[in-house]
Order: C-alpha cells, then sequence, then structure tokens
C-alpha cells in the first residue's frame, strides 16, 4: 500500500491534490489582522466623534444660556451705572463744579476690555461690558474729585466762624464809630460786646488753633484763635482761661468765661474777627445770630 505523502514533504512547486488544504500564506493573515485593526479603528474614531459632536452641541447650548444671562446682568448694571451717572451730577452741582457733557460720559475713559470679540450675543455682551468700564472709571475719577473738593470746602467751613461767642447774652455794642465809655470821645469799636454774667461760658465759633492765651493790658485776659485762611478771632475781658496756647478747637469748645478785666465798665465779652491781620465787621460771621434777628 502506497503511503499519502505529507504537506510538509510535498515539493514547492507541485500543487496539492484532491483531499489536501492550501495553506494560507503569511502575508494574506498580516493584511487580514490589520483590516479588521484598521475596521475597528474606524468605528472607534466614528463613535468619539459623534460623542464629541454632542457634547459640543450641549457645551454650546450652555454658553449660549450663560450668555443670555450675562446680557440681562450686564443691562440690570447699565441701569446702575445710569443712576451714579445721575448721582455724580447732583454732587458736581454741589462741589460747584462743570457738568460733564452727555458725550463725554457716554464715551468714558480707558481702551477695548479684549483684544478679541465674539460673534453674535458674546460680541454684544462684551461690547456693553467695555463700554460700562469706561463709564465707570470716568465716573470714578469724577466722584474723587468731586469728593476732594467737598471735604476741601467742609473743613472751610469748619473753620469759618459763625455762631455767637457766647451761650447766652444780650448785645450792647456793635462795630464800628461809637462814644468811648472813658474818654466820651468818638473812636473806632472793632468788635462787638455782648454782656453777659460772669463765668458765662465763651464758645469757640469755629475750628481752629489758639495762638493766643494771656493778658493784655486793655483787653485783660483774652484768648486768640488762628482758624486759617487769614482769618482770626479774639475774645477779651474774660475772668478765666479754659485753653492754652496750640491746643486744636473744634466749633462750640469752651474756651474760656465772660469776665470784667481790662479795660471794662461791666461784665461782658468783647468779640473781634481779623481778617489777614486787619479787624473786620463780625456781623457776617455770626450766622447763627442773623437766623435769629431773620
Amino acid at each position: 500500500m502506497e503511503e499519502t505523502p505529507s504537506r510538509e514533504s510535498l515539493p514547492e512547486h507541485e500543487t496539492p491534490g484532491p483531499g489536501l488544504v492550501r495553506p494560507v500564506p503569511f502575508w494574506r493573515k498580516r493584511l487580514l489582522n490589520l483590516s479588521v485593526v484598521a475596521a475597528l479603528i474606524l468605528l472607534g474614531i466614528r463613535f468619539q466623534h459623534d460623542l464629541n459632536a454632542e457634547r459640543l452641541l450641549r457645551e454650546n447650548d450652555r454658553l449660549h444660556r450663560s450668555l443670555e444671562v450675562a446680557l440681562e446682568d450686564v443691562s440690570t448694571l447699565r441701569q446702575s451705572v445710569d443712576s451714579l451717572h445721575e448721582l455724580d451730577r447732583e454732587i458736581r452741582q454741589i462741589a460747584k463744579l462743570d457738568p460733564i457733557p452727555k458725550e463725554v460720559r457716554r464715551m468714558g475713559v480707558g481702551g477695548a476690555l479684549y483684544e478679541a470679540s465674539l460673534p453674535g450675543i458674546g460680541s454684544q455682551a462684551i461690547g456693553e461690558l467695555e463700554q460700562l468700564q469706561r463709564e465707570t472709571e470716568l465716573l470714578r475719577a469724577s466722584l474723587s474729585r468731586a469728593r476732594d473738593l467737598v471735604a476741601a470746602q467742609m473743613d472751610e467751613m469748619r473753620r469759618m466762624p459763625s455762631i455767637v461767642p457766647v451761650a447766652s447774652g444780650e448785645r450792647t455794642s456793635n462795630y464800628g464809630y461809637r462814644l468811648d465809655p472813658f474818654t466820651n470821645e468818638w473812636r473806632m469799636h472793632e468788635g462787638v460786646d455782648f454782656q453777659a454774667n460772669v463765668g458765662t461760658p465763651v464758645l469757640a465759633p469755629a475750628d481752629g488753633v489758639v495762638v493766643e492765651a494771656g493778658r493784655d493790658g486793655n483787653y485783660g485776659i483774652l484768648v486768640k484763635l488762628d482758624h486759617g485762611g487769614g482769618l482770626q478771632t479774639l475774645f477779651c475781658h474774660l475772668s478765666r482761661l479754659r485753653v492754652e496756647e496750640g491746643d486744636r478747637i473744634a466749633r462750640g469748645d469752651h474756651i474760656g468765661d465772660v469776665g470784667n478785666t481790662g479795660r471794662s465798665t461791666a461784665a461782658h465779652l468783647h468779640y473781634e474777627v481779623h481778617r489777614n491781620g486787619r479787624p473786620v465787621n463780625p456781623d457776617p460771621y455770626i450766622l447763627s445770630e442773623l437766623a435769629e434777628l431773620n
């Protein structure tokens, strides 16, 4: 009986006979494997692409809603800034500053917030924010200037003599020429007199610094306050001092007591106002008394 030759024993140039399996070349197996892998990769890429597209659509929708909310917030902010513009106008009027023209207010101060802008609703939001930022910078500068000016005006008002310098008393002599009670001759009276009981508190008419507190031959015990800006006030014929030189005084502080010292005929306060070293009529600086008279 003849043996059937094995696949290994067949010469390479011979074709296998019936019943024998023709071997698959290695390169075909490799190609098939590569095709399967490529197909799987393509399927994975397609699947990932679909997932990314869906995620981007959701993200885009979320961003769109966020921008719509941002625009609503910007609209509310615009109303607030417009209210600040109105407040700024009122403050500038109080501070006696010229109003800022409307076109300057809308232009504002400063440059763009971003070099690039988004299309559509995003661009609208960024554009409005840039405008608001410029306007708020202008408002900050304007309000800062008005604040400084108002502070200076308030400080000047605190240092401006404006109240009756005695807690209680009656005016008995005005500023101007009068008969001297000692010589019976006409002489210039450089202040105003308030008759009051000895010990009646004498009050500072404005903020200032005590530059003199002592005794003078004619004026007796006296206090002189410097209020700055060339304004000084003088309080004479006191019975007692309540301050010392160098003390800082606020309007209404108790600086001395009414007396009858020096060249005086009765208990009273002699009150003078000096501007740039010269006595002036105190009446314009006694606002509370003027209000009572009116």
